[in-house]
């Protein structure tokens, strides 16, 4: 099922493939749902990949869990993640001030400027290849706030092949 929305501050047609297998096409206003139907047709080989990836997937969806499953998992993840930084952070030897544990809908992570490091709770149904590239990034954004090449260049010093395993993580949104 494609579900077609417009957009005013979009300067491209995007696809996301949601978890629920939706395809959801976002497009400028001043692009005809014609051409981006187009687009969509010239798309359909990445479309099915997207849609099969979710299926083998379909039973874990990111955005679904209640506060009760965080509660029960909550303890888990800390615990996991914790012994995650600890073994990454020998690299690194970088400090910080306190590892959080959240139910995020959008994020497996992120650093802030205090040098809190927080992790969504669902981390722990993923790989653990998945997960230690989640830890070693917000790990590498305690000396590096940003996206740069620096920051790229640290996270490879531990993770050779970020960027498909980036690829892969995700997949799984």
């Amino acid at each position: 099922m494609y579900i077609f929305r417009n957009y005013k501050h979009s300067k491209h047609i995007r696809i996301t493939v949601r978890p629920d297998r939706t395809v959801l096409i976002t497009k400028p206003y001043f692009v005809s749902k014609q051409r981006a139907e187009l687009f969509v047709q010239s798309q359909n080989k990445w479309i099915q990949e997207q849609l099969h990836t979710h299926e083998k997937n379909q039973n874990f969806d990111i955005g679904i869990h209640s506060h009760e499953h965080y509660l029960l998992h909550k303890e888990k993840a800390k615990m996991l993640i914790k012994s995650k930084i600890e073994r990454w952070n020998k690299t690194y030897n970088y400090s910080f001030k306190e590892i959080r544990i959240k139910n995020m809908t959008t994020r497996w992570g992120s650093c802030s400027t205090k040098g809190n490091l927080n992790f969504n709770y669902k981390l722990i149904f993923l790989s653990d290849e998945l997960i230690d590239y989640v830890v070693v990034h917000e790990l590498c954004h305690l000396k590096e706030f940003n996206h740069s090449e620096k920051f790229w260049k640290l996270i490879e010093q531990s993770i050779p092949d970020f960027k498909k395993v980036k690829k892969e993580l995700q997949k799984v949104k």
